[in-house]
């Protein structure tokens, strides 16, 4: 699968990027949810986004959102240390990766995604 991560943290981007570079993936990340917008709408050919939700430009959500009007299509996966059901709440968005987390969470995430 092609994966985007985004995390304005680089060494969680680039941890996360190595565990799923293991099993195969080709895996992109960036640090900047701006410039993530920017990325997908000139290429629309990820299967998944890994998200962080709190960030400095703007939201996981605000990403998820501005994303969606285009690619619809798209799953996304927010990781946070925040409590989960506070990110469901806030975002609708069903599948977290819990900060810290470790490659069986990572595992589960994948494998309960619709693709």
């Amino acid at each position: 699968m092609k994966i985007l991560i985004v995390d304005d943290d680089a060494s969680i981007a680039f941890l996360l990027s190595e565990i799923l570079k293991i099993w195969g993936h080709d895996v992109s990340t960036l640090n900047s949810p701006l410039e993530a917008v920017e990325q997908l709408q000139k290429d629309n050919t990820y299967d998944i986004v890994f998200t962080d939700f709190v960030m400095d430009d703007m939201t996981g959500k605000d990403l998820i959102d501005e994303v969606k009007k285009t690619q619809p299509e798209l799953h996304f996966v927010i990781t946070t240390a925040l409590p989960k059901e506070k990110v469901i709440g806030d975002t609708g968005i069903e599948h977290i990766l819990e900060k810290p987390f470790k490659m069986d969470n990572v595992k589960q995430i994948l494998e309960k995604l619709p693709l």
